[in-house]
């Protein structure tokens, strides 16, 4: 197979975990179900981005908001997951999981890449939804500008995309509505991020309101994480 995709719910047992429910005290030792997966993918694709896809969709499905990614150089993440890429799945403040690459170094093939993730599934569905709420639509449409930039290699995409939905970034108007990662590949000596960032407003906007406002954005990235805009 080229490219594929795996995925099992299985009950795990961590001796760490382990717990004695008293009230069955014939059965075994309590062991959580947990949900697991992996992409795989030629080396020129994107297999993490597409493993964040599919916990994003899913967390949709289920009306699950308050999730963040988060890094954590004391993180039990295996060693195996490449140390740039790697994150720990946050809900309300649990740590629920955590998703990443493997290190290429650690592959014995070296023409694909691989991403994994592992959630403790129950704790996922012991999640109240989030409520649902309604808005009208925009009024006028938005515009959706792609920008990638050259950084060292320890800079990761997640801080970038967080910084620009700061207030200090975003400005007064708040024209930036949305930021997205979409890629990342490896240069000579730095990587190259690559992100789609939406503007809206309560009018239809130009390109020429539009540039201004990513000038400052490429400025502000300059300046934080000494990026450099890739032409």
């Amino acid at each position: 197979l080229d490219n594929f995709k795996i995925f099992e719910l299985a009950r795990v047992y961590t001796a760490k975990m382990a717990k004695w429910d008293k009230k069955m005290a014939d059965s075994l030792p309590y062991q959580p179900k947990h949900l697991a997966g992996a992409v795989v993918t030629g080396k020129n694709e994107e297999p993490f981005r597409q493993v964040k896809g599919i916990l994003e969709e899913m967390f949709n499905k289920l009306q699950i908001t308050n999730y963040k990614l988060q890094i954590n150089p004391k993180s039990q993440i295996p060693n195996f997951i490449n140390s740039v890429r790697r994150f720990e799945l946050v809900i309300g403040g649990d740590v629920v999981g955590w998703l990443g690459e493997v290190d290429y170094n650690q592959l014995n093939f070296k023409n694909k890449k691989v991403a994994l993730f592992e959630i403790n599934w129950e704790k996922i569905i012991g999640l109240k939804p989030a409520e649902t709420k309604y808005q009208s639509l925009p009024q006028h449409p938005s515009i959706e500008r792609d920008i990638a930039i050259e950084v060292d290699w320890p800079v990761k995409w997640a801080d970038i995309e967080q910084f620009i939905l700061t207030p200090r970034t975003r400005g007064k108007d708040l024209m930036i509505q949305d930021v997205s990662f979409l890629s990342e590949y490896p240069l000579e000596n730095k990587k190259s991020l690559a992100f789609r960032i939406v503007y809206q407003a309560d009018r239809t906007l130009t390109n020429g309101e539009v540039e201004p406002v990513e000038a400052k954005i490429i400025k502000l990235l300059e300046t934080k994480f000494k990026a450099k805009l890739r032409q």
